[in-house]
């Protein structure tokens, strides 16, 4: 399922982050729930992010995904942005398959 959806996220990292042969900890996410609720966490506790995404194509993403295509795209973008400004920023992986 989408890692993001998870209310106790914060938690959940916290937890991994007391662990120090924990060397890295990732979210793969299709970008949907990638927003200011979520944001910060990551960037706080420095988890590095994959997105998936299977369209670049408007109409076929929003027909394969049955989502927005246009809040994904703002998600993602916000993202960055954030991420650009952050002093360490997180590692980003963006996958595209079409």
């Amino acid at each position: 399922g989408e890692p993001l959806m998870d209310t106790h996220m914060d938690e959940r990292i916290e937890y991994l982050n007391r662990f120090p042969k924990i060397h890295k900890v990732e979210v793969l996410t299709n970008g949907f729930f990638l927003n200011e609720k979520i944001v910060p966490t990551l960037l706080k506790h420095g988890v590095g992010v994959d997105i998936s995404l299977d369209e670049l194509d408007r109409q076929t993403f929003e027909d394969v995904k049955k989502m927005s295509f246009d809040v994904v795209r703002d998600n993602i973008i916000d993202f960055l942005e954030a991420n650009s400004k952050m002093v360490r920023p997180v590692p980003v992986n963006i996958r595209i398959k079409t």
